[in-house]
């Protein structure tokens, strides 16, 4: 995956997902579809990769992409799940897998209208790095990823407003997001014109609040505060790192 990029919303945290299911469900057209769109833009990948790691190739598993989509939209899926009788992920999973078990849709699937724009370069950059993953496996761990960018935005955006969003890059540097290896703390401080102490103590601050944005961001997908803290600490072994 790439290293994180700014919203292009003027720099504000990307909306949740039950905010777009909403939108994308009872609001005027332009809404609806801007919605729609944006809900695409951020779970394609997952779907794609999931697609990918059961066999599928990369023209079906595009093709299945747009078709799943397509599907969520023609049975009025998302009015049902925007009750938040379930957790957004565990819904679309959920719908993906039954989809995928009804044999004639996925058969018809191929070269249906492309209603939503996907680049699949950046999906398969990824899963030729991941390994043999399981499609369930992958499917979380690119979750996981896009998630921790998403708030890795967010803290940038935040600490841009008083100059210092050089912690945040550190801090990815320093967990080895952004660079082959982490970084010494040692290297970052002297880069950054601070001491090891000033930079350990700014990392420690970014650090806890990458954590309260991600976990309120879980919350936003129908979890409870702990429910969230699970989630964070399943996300994090997703990815093969330790949240804290």
């Amino acid at each position: 995956m790439s290293s994180p990029r700014e919203p292009e919303s003027g720099g504000a945290f990307p909306q949740t997902a039950w905010t777009l299911v909403e939108q994308a469900v009872v609001a005027e057209d332009v809404i609806r579809d801007r919605a729609l769109n944006e809900l695409a833009a951020q779970y394609w990948q997952p779907i794609y990769i999931y697609l990918r790691r059961t066999g599928r190739t990369m023209a079906d598993a595009e093709d299945l992409t747009q078709a799943f989509f397509v599907h969520l939209l023609e049975k009025k899926l998302l009015d049902r799940v925007r009750l938040r009788e379930v957790r957004f992920r565990g819904f679309l999973r959920s719908v993906l897998e039954h989809f995928l078990a009804n044999t004639a849709r996925t058969a018809s699937a191929k070269k249906r209208f492309a209603r939503f724009s996907f680049d699949v370069h950046e999906a398969e950059q990824w899963l030729a790095a991941c390994g043999q993953a399981t499609p369930d496996a992958a499917f979380d761990s690119v979750w996981a990823m896009e998630r921790l960018e998403a708030a890795f935005a967010g803290l940038r955006s935040e600490l841009k407003t008083s100059g210092r969003e050089w912690v945040a890059d550190a801090l990815l540097e320093r967990i080895g997001m952004a660079s082959p290896e982490p970084v010494s703390v040692r290297e970052l401080a002297a880069r950054h014109g601070v001491s090891d102490n000033q930079l350990s103590v700014a990392m420690h601050r970014a650090r806890e609040r990458l954590k309260a944005l991600l976990i309120a961001d879980l919350c936003s997908d129908r979890a409870t505060p702990e429910e969230a803290a699970e989630e964070l600490a399943a996300m994090f072994a997703a990815l093969g790192k330790r949240p804290g």
